[in-house]
């Protein structure tokens, strides 16, 4: 009889905890890269996110994109990635498109970013 209750007991429980859900990567506004912030170990600020880049829109609006760190854990972004994030901050014809993630307290997490090389209009090809 005891082993059935704690069998009903376990099941209820399983049915009640929060499944883990796979959400889908959002693709962000596109703009320029205007700013980038690589956070260095040594860094007070290393434990809540590694780095952060701000993308200015077409219209003046700015978005601020972190990555690492307690604000999106698991959600680093390789060196190469970083360099090239710095490529398109200096680079005026480069304009990304990033794709994010929910993170802790509300921060935007990247997770991967679109590169596009605009003519010489302003415009895409």
């Amino acid at each position: 009889m005891q082993s059935r209750a704690l069998l009903v007991l376990m099941a209820l429980a399983a049915m009640l905890a929060p499944s883990p859900t796979a959400t889908a990567d959002v693709q962000a506004a596109t703009g320029r890269v205007v700013a980038l912030l690589v956070v260095e170990p040594t860094s007070d600020d290393y434990a809540a996110y590694h780095g952060q880049v701000t993308v200015g829109d077409p219209i003046g609006g700015f978005a601020t994109y972190h990555w690492g760190g307690s604000f999106c854990p698991g959600k680093d972004l390789l060196e190469g990635s970083i360099a090239a994030l710095h490529r398109a901050l200096d680079d005026p014809r480069v304009v990304i498109q990033p794709f994010t993630k929910n993170g802790q307290g509300g921060a935007l997490c990247i997770v991967a970013v679109r590169y596009i090389l605009r003519n010489e209009q302003g415009l895409f090809p």
